[in-house]
């Protein structure tokens, strides 16, 4: 028996209202790849009015590349982002006063002053978005706030691991982490940041 694919997903809560523009096979057969989409746009005409550029693999790729003739294509996506590293915070004004929420700091040409770039408290920024560029660059840091968390069990492995649901901008998502990668206590209400792999699936009752 050979496995052709595996496609690790959580299947949890989060909502994103997307527009795909482009479908990526990962392989000749075309079974796996990711999907090029913008989150919330305005119409499926104007897929470029959306927050956002991301892409994310895509679950049962080779039945939606066959089925999605046109693109772009509005869809509803259900986003598990699997986290490398979290980190968690009572609200947001915790969050905005932490190192974490800096991006840049740089000094004022004129004034010599450090201005210091932050991360909003709800956000998703694409690392080498665009799937059609880098296959393997399915990766986000996003920061929301946490609607609800679950501590679960693997139940082949054994191994724990936390899932959040996040509010975060554009809609909301599954941050899905082990104990051990998360720095900080999550809770409803709290705030976290999160470097993460994006894996997406269509909602087959709200698939536009």
């Amino acid at each position: 028996m050979e496995v052709v694919d595996l496609e690790p997903h959580y299947n949890g809560s989060g909502r994103m209202r997307t527009a795909v523009v482009e479908m990526v096979p990962y392989d000749e057969e075309q079974l796996t790849g990711a999907l090029y989409a913008w989150s919330s746009p305005a119409s499926e005409e104007e897929p470029e009015t959306g927050y956002y550029p991301f892409s994310a693999d895509l679950r049962d790729f080779s039945t939606h590349l066959h089925a999605w003739r046109v693109l772009p294509r509005v869809v509803t996506l259900q986003i598990a982002a699997f986290a490398q590293e979290a980190w968690c915070f009572d609200d947001e004004q915790s969050y905005l006063q932490s190192d974490h929420s800096i991006l840049t700091e740089t000094e004022d040409e004129e004034t010599g002053e450090l201005v210091t770039l932050r991360l909003a408290p709800q956000a998703m920024l694409p690392i080498n978005e665009g799937a059609s560029d880098d296959v393997t660059g399915n990766y986000a840091l996003l920061t929301g706030r946490i609607v609800e968390v679950q501590r679960l069990q693997n139940p082949h492995t054994g191994k724990g691991f936390v899932t959040m649901l996040v509010d975060t901008y554009g809609g909301s998502v599954d941050v899905v982490a082990f104990e051990e990668d998360i720095e900080g206590v999550p809770h409803a209400g709290g705030t976290v940041k999160a470097y993460a792999w994006l894996s997406a699936q269509v909602v087959p009752d709200e698939e536009g």
